[in-house]
């Protein structure tokens, strides 16, 4: 039976640590949130474009 190696011994990576000014934590707070739901819009974007080829493959 083969093991794999993971990091950390099988515990999670550490979250990251953002050493912000106080003043900063809600402007780089908003930043981060709408960088990742952009990202993740893209990827709907992107699964529903596919799910619409599959259908059109399938009717045709």
């Amino acid at each position: 039976m083969s093991q794999y190696i993971t990091p950390a011994n099988n515990r999670s990576l550490p979250k990251p640590i953002f050493l912000v000014s106080h003043s900063l934590q809600e402007a780089v707070c908003k930043e981060i949130y709408d960088y990742l739901i952009c990202k993740k819009l893209l990827q709907l974007k992107e699964a529903i474009h596919q799910f619409s080829k599959t259908i059109n493959q399938i009717i045709r």
